[in-house]
C-alpha cells in the first residue's frame, strides 16, 4: 500500500481523514489550515504526531512546542495533546494501538 500524505487541498476548516486502520495501528492524516488548531484532548492509546509540511506547534506538557516538516512529538498513553498551525499545516497521527474508545477533549 502507498499513501502521499503531500497531496492535500486546504480549506477553511481542518480536515482529517483516517488512512489506514487496523486493531494495532490507526493512522490519520490532518490539514490544518493557517491560525487553525485542534484542541487539547486525551487518548487512551499511544500517539505520535508527525509535521509532514508547513510549520506550528504541537502541545506537550502543557507547553506548545515549535514544529515544522519532519518533527516528531510522541505521547504516553492519556497525555493531552493538540495541534496549531502558523501555516497551512499536514500532520500525520500514528496511534498504537488502534483505539477502540473515542478521545476525549479536555
Amino acid at each position: 500500500m502507498k499513501i502521499n500524505l503531500i497531496n492535500v487541498e486546504f480549506s477553511n476548516n481542518t480536515k482529517s481523514k483516517v488512512v489506514f486502520d487496523t486493531p494495532e495501528i490507526k493512522i490519520v492524516e490532518f490539514a490544518i489550515p493557517k491560525f487553525h488548531e485542534i484542541s487539547a484532548h486525551t487518548n487512551p492509546s499511544k500517539v505520535t504526531l508527525y509535521c509532514v509540511k508547513g510549520k506550528g506547534k504541537f502541545l506537550k506538557n502543557n507547553t506548545w512546542i515549535e514544529v515544522q516538516e519532519g518533527d516528531i512529538i510522541i505521547y504516553d498513553n492519556n497525555e493531552p495533546h493538540g495541534m496549531k498551525a502558523d501555516e497551512d499545516m499536514i500532520v500525520m497521527a500514528m496511534i498504537t494501538p488502534s483505539p477502540t474508545k473515542k478521545t476525549k477533549l479536555i
